[in-house]
């Protein structure tokens, strides 16, 4: 008997560690992807919960059956039961606990008798565990009913979405609720990267305008895969959504199609929902500039007519996701790593060919942020573009940007010319155009070499053809005829591949070996990265840019990496009076990197090791202190006129890359500010017309710093000096291009 006391009471123990560590699972995984949902965890604790108040239960009931010490009165409902019976029996009392239809003190004072019994042999230890079986079955009574009550509202939970808003909305504390527009692939990744990401506050996940496949078309194998991650998903629309009153809330409008997502940022200004955004941050899903007129127009409606404070108003921050996603390419594999340790020609420089194959959004982000971000000094940007939309229909698409970008690559135009004695600045790029089917021999002969744009000479491909499978394949193809070309040429070149795949585990799995193709001298000179898979473009560090360098998120602020709420309202006060002011303090912060490469401080390269290697990481931040060193102000007339040369060239190099990211933005040249600018010295930066995109500064000037009135200025140093003359703004603006030490 006491044998069987003994394993049952173990027994309860084991049953009841695990009904607790399932608790703390649950709330160690809320949100995490797991193999069962929450109510089948729940039901699973409960069930063992059951099962340890069943074994305590058997083992008083063996105990009163059995023990010949237990007075007859006790006995009297034990009489005619057998052991095996008992088992029913604490089967049904475990049950009744759930409904509190118990005489809980009855197994308590009998079961601590039933202790001390077991262990008459030694009274202390009796005692002692008697206590501790007190106490024990008393939490155990305790919490079945409370486990019990909390499956019950698990299963209306999920049958009642409001009952589950309402639970969540009760205890707001240290909670972040985050309302999507709807529930597709793009909002589901960015949701599954914040709860992965998530810190001390714990994220609330709500998918507004949800409905299943027959209504709507959204794959219900989604709706339950979201729903594996403990979100809500509603039908009502994220204007109608029923919101939470205290706590934060999170609003990303992420529809599908951007006029969507337009229209929804201002349904929240309506009547009904205004009072929700004070405070709050709303992220915008566009891949276009548009949205800055919409922003303007709603924070002016919530000053009017709701009387918001600058401190009230909603942070609405635009995530233009290829942008970004290109952007952070360029920044993990920058464009000059196949140049690293390649030998300057004759000139003293060596040209960066750069080759894009396909057209599509991704495609066109390549081919201007490549524009911008690929000037560096004594360094030939060329830019071949290869796709079946015909060239005019791919030029007309720049040049409804900005026909400025393409006129800077003809050597004859005047928007190159620096002086009024006709001397030009080198183009900015040039640029060869195939109207050809990547599936053809066409191209086969491109990638040979036989052609006068040297695609077979490309430093760096990116592949944006549409389908993973196609996009795989070619850059496949690429990696066979370059690898041979390297061969047969033995030139010592090396080139990157970079590809879209859309697939998350299918990049994974081919990012993980990235380099290949060795020469005979052993080193590699082809290196392949999968970028562009849903998980990357849809991620906290993508959709935020967080991957940026710290001296890029020191100048970003905190706009887009979410730090501290005073310091990022603070920020977008700043974006909003000027965003030409925020995006290219932030480009230029992006472009140090390639200055650095300028200077030819850079020897480690991704062909030689992991970007994630220590050795590359040290190697890169080594090269950033001598840059600082080299561009730091000086005190000295020996250390500046030492430097100067050099910082006059960054500087040179500065303005270039500000000319082609302003022009990237939209921003013309102009010649006639003064019509514009308003009354001398009254308007700090008057001087650029925002709403019409028209910026003076836009002009050429040449390598030799800034030069007194009259001795051989430039253009930008005449108007550097009319600015100056008429008050507009006491900023010396050539002054501005050149490189800080503390950058």
């Amino acid at each position: 008997m006491n044998i069987a006391i003994i394993v049952s009471c173990l027994l309860s123990l084991v049953f009841a560690l695990t009904a607790l560590s399932s608790f703390f699972y649950l709330g160690a995984h809320t949100g995490k992807r797991k193999k069962f949902s929450f109510g089948t965890l729940m039901s699973f604790a409960l069930a063992f919960l059951l099962l340890s108040i069943w074994a305590i239960r058997f083992a008083v009931g063996i105990y009163i059956i059995y023990d010949p010490t237990v007075s007859s009165c006790v006995k009297e409902d034990y009489a005619n039961l057998d052991w095996w019976e008992e088992i029913f029996n604490s089967g049904v009392h475990a049950l009744q606990t759930l409904s509190m239809d118990e005489d809980y003190t009855f197994y308590i004072s009998n079961g601590e008798e039933m202790i001390k019994s077991v262990f008459s042999s030694s009274p202390e230890l009796g005692a002692g565990l008697a206590v501790f079986y007190g106490i024990y079955a008393t939490l155990l009574n305790f919490l079945a009913p409370i486990a019990g009550g909390a499956v019950v509202f698990a299963i209306l939970s999920k049958i009642f979405v409001r009952v589950r808003l309402f639970t969540t909305y009760l205890w707001p504390f240290r909670r972040v609720y985050y309302y999507f527009s709807t529930l597709n692939e793009r909002s589901f990744a960015l949701a599954k990267s914040i709860l992965k990401n998530k810190s001390k506050e714990s994220p609330v996940i709500i998918f507004t305008d949800v409905y299943d496949l027959d209504e709507s078309g959204i794959d219900t194998d989604l709706i339950e895969e979201v729903k594996l991650y403990g979100a809500i998903c509603i039908k009502d629309n994220i204007h109608l959504a029923w919101k939470n009153w205290w706590g934060k809330r999170v609003f990303f409008l992420i529809q599908d199609e951007e006029s969507k997502n337009l229209r929804e940022l201002t349904y929240l200004t309506n009547e009904a929902n205004y009072k929700y955004l004070k405070g709050t941050d709303v992220y915008l899903f566009s891949q276009n500039d548009g949205y800055m007129q919409i922003e303007s127009k709603v924070k002016q409606k919530l000053r009017e007519d709701y009387d918001f404070t600058e401190d009230e108003l909603p942070i609405i921050s635009p995530i233009q996701c290829y942008r970004n996603l290109i952007t952070n390419m360029l920044e993990d594999v920058p464009l000059y790593e196949p140049l690293i340790g390649k030998r300057k020609g004759e000139d003293g420089k060596m040209d960066l060919t750069v080759t894009i194959l396909g057209t599509g959004a991704i495609g066109t982000e390549m081919f201007l942020t490549t524009y911008w971000i690929g000037q560096m000094l004594d360094v030939n940007l060329k830019i071949n573009v290869v796709s079946q939309e015909k060239r005019s229909a791919f030029e007309g698409k720049i040049d409804y940007l900005n026909p400025e970008i393409r006129r800077t690559a003809n050597p004859d135009d005047d928007i190159l010319k620096y002086n009024d004695e006709g001397e030009k600045s080198p183009p900015y790029f040039t640029m060869k155009y195939y109207e050809c089917d990547v599936k053809s021999t066409k191209f086969i002969e491109l990638l040979n070499g036989d052609d006068d744009g040297k695609v077979s000479e490309t430093d760096y491909f990116f592949v944006a053809l549409g389908s993973d499978s196609e996009n795989m394949a070619i850059a496949e193809t690429v990696k066979k005829y370059i690898g041979a070309h390297h061969i047969n040429k033995d030139s010592g070149n090396k080139t990157v591949i970079t590809y879209v795949i859309y697939d998350s585990d299918l990049a994974n799995a081919l990012n993980e070996r990235k380099r290949s193709s060795s020469k005979h001298n052993g080193v590699n000179d082809i290196y392949m990265r999968a970028v562009g898979s849903l998980d990357e473009v849809y991620s906290v560090q993508n959709v935020f840019m967080a991957n940026f360098t710290k001296m890029a998120k020191k100048t970003d602020g905190s706009y887009m990496s979410k730090k501290n709420k005073k310091i990022r309202t603070e920020e977008n006060k700043k974006r909003i009076k000027d965003d030409y002011n925020y995006w290219s303090s932030l480009a230029r912060i992006l472009h140090i990197k390639y200055k650095v490469f300028s200077l030819n401080l850079l020897s480690v390269s991704v062909f030689e090791t992991d970007e994630t290697d220590p050795k590359y990481i040290e190697g890169e931040n080594g090269a950033l202190e001598v840059y600082r060193s080299i561009v730091k102000y000086s005190d000295t007339d020996e250390e500046k006129e030492k430097k100067a040369k050099i910082c006059d060239r960054l500087a040179w190099l500065e303005h270039r890359r500000w000319c082609a990211f302003i022009r990237v933005k939209g921003f013309r040249n102009t010649d006639q500010y003064c019509l514009y600018a308003g009354e001398p010295g009254k308007r700090k930066g008057a001087y650029k017309q925002m709403e019409l995109l028209l910026h003076p500064c836009l002009r050429e000037c040449d390598e030799k710093g800034m030069h007194p009135m009259g001795e051989g200025t430039d253009y930008l140093d005449k108007l550097t000096y009319d600015l100056y003359s008429k008050g507009l703004n006491g900023y010396d603006f050539k002054m501005y291009d050149y490189p800080d030490g503390d950058m």
